[in-house]
């Protein structure tokens, strides 16, 4: 890809949709700095359960746009 790096890691979709709201931010602040500086890049959870708590899935939405 043009001799750039190409980094594929996602949070973990067990974190978003059971972990405490510590857990989860800890998680993105570790994806966030595995990608720190480069440019476009996306972070997701993947396939979330159905149980998943949407207060989480909003929370890091928010919190993930404050980057």
């Amino acid at each position: 890809m043009g001799g750039g790096l190409v980094f594929d890691d996602s949070l973990i979709g067990d974190g978003v949709a059971r972990g405490s709201w510590a857990e989860l931010q800890a998680e993105a602040d570790r994806a966030l700095g595995c990608v720190a500086g480069r440019p476009n890049t996306v972070l997701g959870a993947g396939v979330l359960p159905y149980e998943t708590k949407t207060e989480n899935v909003f929370r890091l939405r928010d919190y993930l746009a404050a980057f």
